[in-house]
C-alpha cells in the first residue's frame, strides 16, 4: 500500500500498477493536469494515471526518456536539414554512419555532406513533418521507425516515406548510425 494513502483508501481502492495519488507523484517524476474520470462522469482532480518512464540524467542534471532523445534527434535532423545547416546535421550522424536512399550509400560525414548537400538543394524551402515514432532500445543502441512528410517549396507534391534508422548512444548523446529513407509507394 501507498503510504500515503495508507490513511485513506484500502489498497484496492486507488494503490494498483494502474492509479497513483498525488502524495506519491513526487516519487515518479512531474506529472500535469492529470484527473481519471469515475464512471459516472465526474473528474477527481487528486488522482493521476500512472505513466512509466525510464529516465536519463543530461549533464545538464534534468531527465529525459530515450525515447524522447530520439524523437528530439529526429526532429534535430529535420530542423538542420530544412534550415541548411550542414555541418549541424552531420554531428548528429557517428562518423561512420551511412544513409540510404535512391540507389545511393554515403557513408561518413564527407559523402554524408555531399549526399545532403545535393538533396537539400533539390528540395530547397522545403518543410520536413515527422511523426509516429517508434523505437527498440537495447542498451547503447537503438532501432526505430518515423514517418515523414516533406513539404516542398516548388510546387512539387509532398514526399512521403518512412525512416528506417539505428541509433549509437555514446558518452551519453544519442547520434543517427544509420537511416534508410523509404518512400511511401
Amino acid at each position: 500500500m501507498c503510504p500515503a494513502a495508507a490513511t485513506r483508501w484500502p489498497r484496492s481502492a486507488m494503490c494498483s500498477p494502474r492509479w497513483c495519488c498525488l502524495a506519491c507523484v513526487a516519487d515518479i517524476g512531474t506529472v500535469r493536469d492529470f484527473a481519471p474520470i469515475a464512471a459516472n462522469g465526474t473528474v477527481d482532480g487528486s488522482f493521476i494515471t500512472a505513466i512509466e518512464y525510464n529516465p536519463v540524467r543530461l549533464d545538464d542534471g534534468s531527465a529525459m526518456t530515450d525515447d524522447a532523445a530520439l524523437a528530439k534527434l529526429t526532429a534535430q535532423y529535420c530542423h538542420r536539414f530544412d534550415d541548411g545547416a550542414m555541418d549541424a546535421l552531420l554531428d548528429l550522424f557517428d562518423p561512420d554512419a551511412t544513409v540510404e536512399f535512391g540507389g545511393q550509400r554515403p557513408t561518413g560525414h564527407e559523402q554524408l555532406s555531399t549526399f545532403f548537400t545535393a538533396i537539400a538543394a533539390a528540395t530547397a524551402g522545403g518543410r520536413h513533418l515527422c511523426v509516429n515514432h517508434e523505437f527498440d532500445i537495447d542498451g547503447e543502441t537503438a532501432s526505430g521507425v518515423v514517418d515523414f512528410l516533406l513539404m516542398r517549396a516548388n510546387g512539387e507534391p509532398p514526399m512521403v516515406g518512412r525512416y528506417h534508422d539505428t541509433y549509437r548512444r555514446n558518452d551519453g548523446r544519442w547520434r543517427f548510425a544509420g537511416r534508410t529513407i523509404v518512400p511511401a509507394g
